[in-house]
């Protein structure tokens, strides 16, 4: 049986605050995997300018040398709006002990996710502080590590600024973001 944590986003781009988070609840929850799902049409923000195909290069590149790091493109595979719950739901029939992380930001919202009352039946959601305080009541796990302050659209930002990025992302995808022109 293998302990998973699922990990969704548009990845716009993949951030060293995502992976620093990421490695700290696989230590913290053992788990055997932490699976980035990457969102195509997420049903809560725009579509990303930056297509998938470069969001998931990106993702690759970050993460190729992480042990027990791994990407799911199932989202892509999809047309239209992609449900999370639809990806938990597949992700439960392969994995019995299914794990998924959102942040407070995420949490206080999570009421407008479609099917929302589903997820408290097939998976635990583990929240961990972003910059807001968590105020929604439902059953989750509050995580309490350190946050770490980098956001996309701040990275988004100092590109087009013609900023260097240094530490914010890792040097390969600062590298790709650099060779595509990406963000400007």
């Amino acid at each position: 049986m293998s302990k998973v944590c699922l990990l969704g986003g548009t990845f716009n781009p993949i951030h060293n605050g995502h992976i620093i988070t990421a490695v700290k609840i696989r230590e913290i929850y053992n788990f055997d995997k932490i699976l980035f799902v990457l969102n195509d049409i997420p049903p809560h923000k725009k579509k990303p300018k930056i297509t998938s195909r470069d969001r998931l290069n990106m993702l690759r590149l970050a993460l190729k040398d992480i042990n027990n790091f791994e990407i799911s493109d199932i989202e892509l595979k999809r047309s239209g709006v992609s449900y999370f719950i639809d990806t938990v739901s597949y992700f439960k029939e392969k994995y019995d002990d299914l794990y998924m992380l959102i942040g407070t930001d995420q949490a206080n919202i999570f009421r407008t996710w479609y099917k929302w009352t589903e997820y408290f039946d097939i998976i635990k959601i583990l929240v961990i502080k972003k910059e807001e305080e968590l105020y929604e009541t439902l059953p989750f796990e509050y995580v309490d590590i350190p946050e770490v302050i980098i956001s996309s659209s701040e990275i988004k930002e100092r590109v087009r600024a013609n900023l260097p990025i240094p530490g914010l992302v890792p040097q390969n995808v600062e590298n790709y973001i650099n060779e595509k022109k990406l963000y400007r």
